[in-house]
């Protein structure tokens, strides 16, 4: 946003806190409006009443579902197929409570190839959206009227089965709140499905595992994984000679690297298959191939079978 206000040559203002300050006028004239897009600060009641026509948000969920500072992430981490955008007056007291005024219809819109849908394929897809819904609720003068929509979600908007990181979060009922990401969002657990090893990953980027076999007493972050479930079945049934740490290859959490394996890579075994990182940081070391960890546990461990 800063990039763009810069290139329209508007005036940019850039704060952490609205104490002590108060928006300029232009041509004496004082400001009308307040939009905030992503903003993560409060607007304070004092900058909303001066405003004649308060203040709009547009905010990228089906509110009244997935309020919060991260609904695209929760968006892709609840596995959500489809959502949508809202909307809204600004509250001065709380977010994400203000009226809403306008809303995408209540089925929702398809998330574009969602099985491999990112953050920021979502964001440069439900961005423009937004920008469409405040511009022309804005020309069309509807922020000055006492709209108010009542929405009411589709059924597949609800729908919680495939839920896996509010089931294992304690929040997996509709409406979701879309809490801030945290560091242990990024803890990996190999005894979780494959698949939601490869979700976090793609949304979020850099898990992290600690006491794992490579580095018994270190954090080792994953830079990429990969579900390689077909390969590794393929390699444990024709019991082929492995190097392995743990008590069994097929325990989740085992880490194996297979003696003929031409890709060179270790695999981790999840609840219900394999994964394997493409690049690691142990750490205290630099970033490194997954390969060049393969060769050190060649030299290292000893060649078993299954």
């Amino acid at each position: 946003m800063c990039v763009a206000a810069t290139e329209l040559g508007l005036n940019v203002h850039q704060i952490d806190t609205f104490t002590g300050w108060t928006p300029p006028q232009t041509d004496d004239q004082p400001f009308n409006m307040v939009v905030a897009v992503s903003f993560g600060l409060l607007v304070p009641p004092r900058i909303l009443n001066a405003a004649k026509y308060g203040g709009l948000n547009v905010h990228p969920s089906m509110l009244p579902d997935l309020p919060g500072p991260a609904p695209l992430h929760h968006t892709l981490l609840r596995r959500l197929s489809k959502t949508g955008v809202t909307l809204q007056t600004l509250h001065p007291k709380h977010f994400d409570q203000g009226r809403i005024i306008d809303q995408t219809p209540s089925s929702g819109l398809s998330i574009p190839d969602e099985a491999t849908a990112t953050l920021e394929s979502v964001l440069g897809w439900i961005g423009p959206l937004g920008a469409v819904m405040l511009y022309n609720n804005i020309m069309n003068g509807n922020f000055a009227t006492d709209t108010s929509i009542t929405p009411s979600a589709s059924r597949s908007l609800k729908n919680t089965k495939n839920d896996l990181f509010g089931q294992m979060d304690g929040s997996a009922e509709y409406p979701r709140h879309a809490r801030k990401i945290i560091p242990e969002d990024r803890h990996v657990n190999f005894r979780w499905p494959s698949s939601e090893i490869l979700l976090r990953d793609r949304v979020l980027g850099r898990l992290f595992a600690l006491g794992t076999g490579l580095a018994p007493t270190k954090r080792i972050t994953f830079h990429g994984f990969e579900d390689t479930t077909d390969a590794c079945w393929e390699q444990v049934q024709a019991k082929g000679p492995i190097i392995r740490i743990g008590n069994h290859p097929l325990d989740p959490g085992a880490i194996s690297a297979f003696k003929h394996d031409k890709e060179k890579r270790i695999y981790f075994r999840t609840k219900d298959g394999w994964v394997s990182p493409t690049e690691v940081t142990l750490e205290g070391s630099p970033k490194q191939k997954a390969s060049v960890i393969y060769e050190k546990l060649r030299q290292t461990m000893p060649v078993t079978c299954c």
